[in-house]
Order: structure tokens, then C-alpha cells, then sequence
């Protein structure tokens, strides 16, 4: 049984529903419900009756609810007793939000004296964790309601979900480093780094917790590496030659508007003519047309004079 299933749904009971388990975790409300299916499948019985506005624990989740949390926290205790006492406080400074940090040093015996205010701060940083990642969570689905349909028509493989909260990490990573987010540039390295270390280091324990030895496996041995380097290999061929075909018929294009100032209007009309040719548009066609002028206007426009 999957630790961190239990936890979900301990915090699913506790917080009231899917949506706010979601963003105490900081993850988005398909992966809490996917881990709730998985519990339950494992368990054999339903823990949660989800209705249209949230949900609520069944019989059997009001009783499970409590061995998970007492196996949650045993599973903790067991964990500050085995490991040393730089590798609990460093696991802890780098896998919980900022909330949680202040949790677990109160419950290490903080100063009495301290300890009102760190409350106080702990209620603030809950605040602003969950208003981030409510925020965050909120874009990444009108990203896609905007573009994610027209992503999958070009044969988007991830869900379009997974594909906008990988842009927002690579921004984030961009500006923790201190670099331009358009260009690339300007980064610290040093900062970068020891990013990647933590990450590294966050996926061996994570592989350690489900009794996995991928941490002793050399990286390019492992299948799924594998295949992620020959699809990266084979985006960046494709993206290649569309940027060669782009950049030659943009070329092309800026030679010819020298003699022929109407050759994008031109271009735009033959698209129109084949469309206009066809006795029974299918949908097919209709997106072929709009594909098609969607690229021959990316490719006829002017770029925009800078100043």
C-alpha cells in the first residue's frame, strides 16, 4: 500500500474535499483522485461518495481514516529513528512546503516563547502556499481550455495538463536561477546545479520508498530513459526542419515582397481557392483550411520593427 496514498487521503478527509487536498499537497486534483481510486481499489471498498459539489467519507472512510493517520505517523516516528538526524532535517527542508516546515519544528520542541509566533506564521505561509498553488493550478487549466485541444490536434503525446505545469516548472527554474525566460541566458549556474542535486537526490528516496533500486542503475541503463532520449531525439529532428523550412520561406517570402508587394494576399487566396473547390467539406478539410492559414500567416507576416 502506497504511503503517500494514505496520506492523500488522509488530508482529503481532513480538508473536506478533492479541491482542497489538492492544494494543501500542491498537486492537481486528478492525481488526488487517481490516488483515492487506486486506495480504494486496493482496499476493496469505497472511501469517499463524491458528489458534483465535493464529497464526503463513507462509513468505512471515517474508520480507515484513522489507521492511516496513525500509520502516517507511525511511518514518520520510524523515519527520525533510523535516519540521521542531517538526513531527516535535510529531507524535511526540501520536501515540504513552507507550512510544514514550521509544523515540524514545533514538533520538535520549539522555544515556548517562540512558539505563539511561529503559529501565527505557519497560519500566514498556509495561506500563501495555497493561494499560490491555487493560482498556479488555475492557469495551467485556462491554458488549457485555450490551447489544449488545438496542442492534441498537432499530436500533442502527454495530456495537455501535463504539458503547461512543465512549462510553469521550467519558468520557475529559469527565474530561481536568475535567467531571462525567453532567451535562456543570464542564468547562475551554481544555482542550478544544486537544484538538480536536490532533485536527483528527492527521486532516490522516493525509488528507496517503493523498494526500487533505480539509484544504483546507471541512467542510460534504464528503458525509460532510453526511450525519453529517442523521443527527444526525434522532437528535435522535427523541430529542426520546421525551423529550417520556416526560416528558408520566410526568406523566400521577404525576396518576393520586394517585386511583389501583394504575394501574401496571394498565398492567403490560393488557400481559399483550394477550400472554396471542394464539393463536401468534411472536418477534416475545415482543419486542414484553418491549419493552413495559420501557417501561411505565421510565415507572410512581417516581424514587428523592435522600438
Amino acid at each position: 500500500m502506497d504511503v503517500e496514498d494514505l496520506r492523500t487521503f488522509v488530508e482529503v478527509a481532513d480538508s473536506g474535499g478533492v479541491s482542497s487536498a489538492a492544494r494543501r499537497l500542491g498537486i492537481s486534483k486528478s492525481m488526488v483522485s487517481r490516488r483515492l481510486a487506486r486506495l480504494e481499489a486496493e482496499l476493496g471498498v469505497r472511501l469517499l461518495d463524491r458528489t458534483t459539489r465535493g464529497g464526503s467519507l463513507t462509513a468505512a472512510g471515517v474508520t480507515f481514516r484513522e489507521y492511516a493517520a496513525k500509520t502516517c505517523t507511525e511511518i514518520d516516528a520510524a523515519r527520525r529513528a533510523i535516519l540521521p538526524s542531517d538526513e531527516l532535517q535535510w529531507r524535511k527542508s526540501v520536501a515540504l512546503p513552507n507550512s510544514l516546515k514550521i509544523e515540524h519544528m514545533l514538533g520538535q520542541g520549539g522555544m515556548p516563547e517562540q512558539e505563539n509566533n511561529m503559529q501565527e506564521m505557519n497560519q500566514l505561509m498556509k495561506k500563501a502556499d495555497e493561494a499560490l498553488w491555487a493560482d498556479v493550478n488555475e492557469a495551467i487549466d485556462r491554458a488549457v481550455n485555450t490551447a489544449g485541444h488545438e496542442l492534441q490536434s498537432f499530436g500533442l503525446i502527454r495530456s495537455p495538463h501535463d504539458y503547461f505545469a512543465e512549462g510553469v516548472l521550467r519558468h520557475l527554474f529559469l527565474r530561481l536561477c536568475g535567467a531571462d525566460p525567453e532567451t535562456y541566458t543570464g542564468g547562475d549556474p551554481e544555482t542550478a546545479w544544486k537544484i538538480l542535486y536536490v532533485g536527483r537526490s528527492v527521486a532516490r528516496h522516493w525509488e528507496k520508498e517503493r523498494g526500487r533500486s533505480g539509484e544504483n542503475r546507471k541512467r542510460k541503463e534504464r528503458p525509460e530513459d532510453i526511450e525519453k532520449d529517442e523521443s527527444e531525439r526525434r522532437q528535435l529532428i522535427l523541430a529542426a526542419e520546421n525551423f529550417a523550412l520556416k526560416t528558408a520561406i520566410r526568406l523566400l517570402v521577404d525576396h518576393a515582397r520586394a517585386s511583389d508587394p501583394q504575394i501574401g494576399d496571394r498565398m492567403e487566396a490560393a488557400v481559399e481557392a483550394r477550400h472554396a473547390a471542394l464539393e463536401n467539406v468534411s472536418d477534416t478539410d475545415r482543419e486542414f483550411t484553418e491549419n493552413a492559414r495559420r501557417y501561411m500567416s505565421l510565415l507572410t507576416t512581417l516581424p514587428r520593427q523592435s522600438g
